[in-house]
């Protein structure tokens, strides 16, 4: 079950799939909003979260801003050796990954159920 957190002006939803924590922003990921995604998540993984995946199913925009979150939380959990993985990207935001690059960088996937899959930490 998806447990939805408001953390200033933003709604960010979070629910934990076996050791996989799946984040959920709801709306716009863009200056006012991404701080907000970026704490709660890199807090989640100096707590020790090392699977992480961002479902972006309800989030209709994502800007620069946003981008940036996803290139910290990547690194972070690259240099922990953890897994991430994106899913649910609408075409506008798919877009933004391709033509950013971010599409070779982070691991795409078509579904949330896919997405954890591929981030699941073994025994």
């Amino acid at each position: 079950m998806i447990e939805s957190i408001k953390i200033g002006k933003s709604a960010i939803g979070s629910e934990t799939v076996g050791d996989v924590t799946v984040w959920v922003p709801e709306g716009r990921v863009d200056a006012s909003s991404a701080p907000d995604l970026e704490q709660a998540m890199t807090s989640e993984i100096e707590e020790g979260g090392d699977a992480v995946v961002l479902d972006l199913s309800r989030t209709r925009y994502m800007s620069s801003a946003g981008l940036r979150v996803v290139l910290v939380v990547a690194r972070q959990l690259q240099a922990r050796k953890g897994k991430f993985a994106v899913c649910g990207l609408n075409d506008e935001v798919k877009e933004l990954f391709e033509v950013s690059g971010f599409s070779l960088i982070v691991g795409i996937e078509a579904d949330r159920d896919a997405a954890v899959a591929a981030v699941q930490l073994s025994g």
